[in-house]
C-alpha cells in the first residue's frame, strides 16, 4: 500500500528552517572564533608581559665570614694616610713618613705578636737632625721614651723635647696598642706635653684594641 505523502506545508516548514538556520549558526560560529582569536592573543599579550614567579622566592643569603689573614688586615683601617703596612710572619711593618713641625720624619714599627717573645721594634728617623733612633718594646709595656737629640720648635711656645708613646697589653685576642710620637717642654716650671703643648700633637699611628688571635695560629 502506498504510505501518504507529508503535507507540503510541513515539508515546507523543515526546508524553511534548514535555509534559515545555516546563517544563524555560521554567525555564532563565527563569533565563537573571534572571542577565541581575541583569548588567545590577550593570553599571549599577558604571558610576554610577565617577568617573574608568582611569588618572590625564598632564597636565604650566604654570609662569608672571611678572618683577618695578617697584621696589616687587622689594624690598616687604622693607620694615617702617611703610613703603609707590610705583613711579615710574625706580624707586621708599619712605616710612617710625615711632616712635623717642617722637619720630615720616618717613623718605623715592626710589630710582632706572634714573635716569641713578642715585641716591637721602633725606629726614628729625622734628616734635620741627622737622627736614626731605634728602640724595641715588650708588648706587655708602657713606656715614654725620649728620642735623644730630637727637638721641635713649636712656635710662641717654647722648644719641645720628642717622646715616643707606647701601651701595650692584653692578651692576643684583646691587645690594647698605642704608638705615638710627640713631645714635651718646660713651661713656666711645669712638664706640658702633647695637645696642651700644640693641636698638632701628638701625632698617632696607632690607637685601640685588636685581636690578632687569628693571625697567630
Amino acid at each position: 500500500p502506498q504510505h501518504p505523502q507529508p503535507p507540503k506545508f510541513v515539508l515546507f516548514a523543515a526546508i524553511s528552517f534548514s535555509f534559515r538556520a545555516q546563517p544563524v549558526l555560521n554567525m555564532k560560529f563565527a563569533t565563537l572564533a573571534v572571542l577565541a582569536t581575541s583569548a588567545s592573543a590577550a593570553a599571549e599579550s599577558l604571558s610576554v608581559k610577565y617577568v617573574g614567579p608568582s611569588k618572590p622566592l625564598n632564597i636565604p643569603a650566604v654570609v662569608h665570614d672571611v678572618p683577618n689573614e695578617n697584621l696589616c688586615d687587622v689594624v690598616g683601617g687604622d693607620l694615617p694616610s702617611e703610613c703603609d703596612c707590610t705583613p711579615n710572619d710574625v706580624g707586621g711593618d708599619i712605616s710612617c713618613s710625615f711632616s712635623l713641625f717642617s722637619d720630615e720624619i720616618t717613623l718605623s714599627a715592626n710589630v710582632q705578636p706572634c714573635a716569641s717573645p713578642a715585641d716591637i721594634a721602633f725606629e726614628i728617623q729625622d734628616t734635620t737632625f741627622d737622627i736614626d733612633y731605634t728602640k724595641t718594646v715588650s708588648m706587655d709595656d708602657t713606656e715614654k721614651f725620649d728620642i735623644p737629640g730630637l727637638t721641635f720648635g713649636i712656635p710662641d711656645v717654647a722648644t719641645a723635647s720628642a717622646v715616643m708613646d707606647v701601651t701595650v697589653g692584653g692578651d692576643l685576642d684583646d691587645v690594647t696598642l698605642t704608638l705615638a710620637l710627640d713631645a714635651c717642654a718646660t713651661v713656666v716650671g711645669f712638664s706640658v706635653c702633647g695637645s696642651d703643648l700644640t693641636s698638632e700633637l701628638p701625632w698617632t699611628v696607632l690607637e685601640g684594641s685588636y685581636d690578632f688571635s687569628n693571625i697567630c695560629q
